[in-house]
């Protein structure tokens, strides 16, 4: 199964420091869960992969990167 996230930002120092800051989580995964984080022009592209058995893994581990990408959001939004 693949789950791929597209999330639009205007801002591409923002992108960057998104992408920077979820460095760290995209190692040591569980077996047979793969994360890869990249950027398109204004995009965020969050492609997981997994088996079917590991679905509510894949889902945590989304809801995690999510969570993450929010607190970045409005960290800059409050420094701004």
């Amino acid at each position: 199964m693949i789950i791929n996230t597209k999330i639009k930002l205007d801002d591409e120092k923002l992108i960057n420091s998104v992408i920077k800051a979820l460095e760290p989580d995209n190692i040591d995964f569980p077996a047979n869960i793969f994360m890869n984080i990249s950027h398109e022009k204004n995009m965020i592209i969050i492609k997981i992969e997994c088996s079917y058995e590991k679905i509510l893994s894949c889902r945590s581990t989304l809801d995690e990167v999510l969570m993450i990408i929010q607190s970045i959001l409005k960290t800059f939004k409050n420094i701004r």
